[in-house]
């Protein structure tokens, strides 16, 4: 396992409060790693307190505002979303993001970021969704919403959650073109909150609520029921959602519990949740 794939499952790791807790100088020292030329294997006997770290805090002017997002694109640059703006990281400095003239984002509150592998950058704010690549940038404002998660499936395709909707189109969109095209309801997509969204193998997407975690295809769709979470409250449920090596898939939510805390759903469509700590 290299560094930054040890570095970075510990950002995912800390995903479920990601979006409203400032984390981001813990994240940004490791993955200074980025910048070396090669990435080496952890010594396994080195503690992670022997490694030297930075952090930048947003008191120290290092952000406009405090981050909420981070992505990593093909060129190697590190990219964090703040409720101030873009900011790109080249593993030394940090330079604000200038959109081209002439445009502009849909707003400065950025929500959710993802790196594509086609080199773009995706750009979620609490207006709407937007693409930068090879110096242009396309703002998807039909139709807008504060975008909550953006993930890519296996064929390519982007998948964006909406949250604050003043339609009915869906909380479940899919870039089509210059457009999203969104599902809802009728078609088994419940109506999110701030959960994530997940494309595993199989061509799924899985969705987070506050209370259920959704498994969801154009042509079918289940919903699983979490024990322990439908009394809601002031916590958002299911916050992060990742895939096991051996097909399970985990799922974080932050309430601590027999049925709740870090939970995997195995054997597929057809599992069950299962307790990994209370």
């Amino acid at each position: 396992m290299t560094v930054l794939q040890t570095m970075w499952g510990k950002a995912v790791a800390v995903r479920i409060r990601a979006r409203r807790v400032f984390v981001l100088g813990t994240v940004l020292a490791s993955l200074l790693l980025v910048a070396l030329p090669r990435a080496h294997a952890l010594d396994p006997d080195r503690r992670i307190s022997q490694y030297a770290h930075t952090a930048w805090r947003v008191r120290d002017g290092a952000f406009a505002g405090a981050p909420s997002a981070i992505t990593q694109t093909t060129d190697g640059y590190v990219w964090i979303g703040t409720t101030g703006g873009l900011v790109r990281f080249d593993g030394v400095r940090f330079v604000p993001w200038l959109p081209p003239a002439g445009k502009q984002l849909l707003s400065p509150n950025i929500s959710a970021l993802l790196g594509a592998r086609d080199g773009s950058l995706w750009i979620g704010t609490d207006a709407g969704l937007s693409r930068w690549k090879d110096g242009d940038l396309i703002n998807y404002s039909d139709p807008m919403g504060s975008i909550n998660d953006i993930q890519e499936d296996r064929n390519g395709t982007l998948w964006v959650s909406r949250a604050q909707l003043d339609d009915d189109k869906g909380s479940l969109c899919e870039v089509v073109g210059t457009k999203l095209r969104c599902h809802g309801k009728s078609e088994g997509v419940p109506p999110l909150d701030d959960g994530p969204l997940l494309c595993d193998a199989w061509g799924n997407v899985w969705i987070g609520g506050s209370s259920m975690l959704t498994r969801w295809k154009p042509d079918s769709s289940r919903t699983y029921p979490i024990k322990g979470l439908e009394s809601g409250g002031d916590f958002r449920g299911v916050q992060a959602l990742a895939s096991a090596p051996d097909g399970s898939l985990m799922v974080g939510m932050t309430r601590s519990g027999p049925t709740l805390g870090l939970q995997q759903l195995v054997d597929g469509v057809s599992g069950s949740l299962l307790s990994h700590g209370d």
